[in-house]
């Protein structure tokens, strides 16, 4: 699996992909879930992205937030 982070633009349709996720009680982790709907846009209108070269820095958990802190002072 291919992590996927940043920008989106997105079509209004994302949101009757999230509300066909919601309509079908669809969760991941007790969680409706973006990604879920982006698989269903994608599979209905295509998508493009772009893949770039370089270092991934996460900030969704403490540790790996402290880590990205301590990478960035480092830089």
């Amino acid at each position: 699996m291919i992590p996927i982070f940043g920008l989106y633009i997105l079509t209004p349709k994302i949101f009757s992909c999230l509300a066909e996720s919601i309509n079908q009680n669809l969760r991941d982790r007790g969680e409706f879930q973006l990604t879920s709907s982006l698989e269903s846009l994608c599979q209905q209108e295509g998508m493009s992205g772009y893949v770039i070269q370089g270092k991934c820095f996460d900030t969704g958990l403490p540790d790996a937030y402290r880590q990205t802190l301590i990478d960035f002072r480092n830089a």
